[in-house]
């Protein structure tokens, strides 16, 4: 089981589940997405996507605010926005 940050209006419990994933493709769709790599870093600039060149903004990080990165980190999501369907590779 890993940490996982969430921001609330306030301070409380919640609990999280899923499948643990043990890839390195990650399915995403048009607009926003949360994804994040799950074990080692992976420089931003070595992510590719199928079909080529879907992704429409910098990843993102949330530091209190939201903060662009150049390297992914297991364990943290990360928000990217597509302009379509496709997969990110790492």
């Amino acid at each position: 089981m890993g940490r996982v940050l969430a921001k609330f209006s306030g301070n409380q419990n919640t609990t999280i589940s899923g499948t643990f994933i043990n890839t390195a493709q990650i399915s995403v769709t048009q607009g926003w997405n949360l994804i994040g790599p799950f074990s080692t870093e992976v420089p931003v600039a070595t992510v590719t996507t199928v079909p080529p060149n879907i992704l429409a903004s910098p990843f993102y990080s949330y530091q209190g605010s939201y903060v662009s990165v150049s390297i992914l980190q297991p364990g943290k999501g990360y928000w990217i926005k597509s302009n379509t369907s496709g997969l990110n590779i790492f």
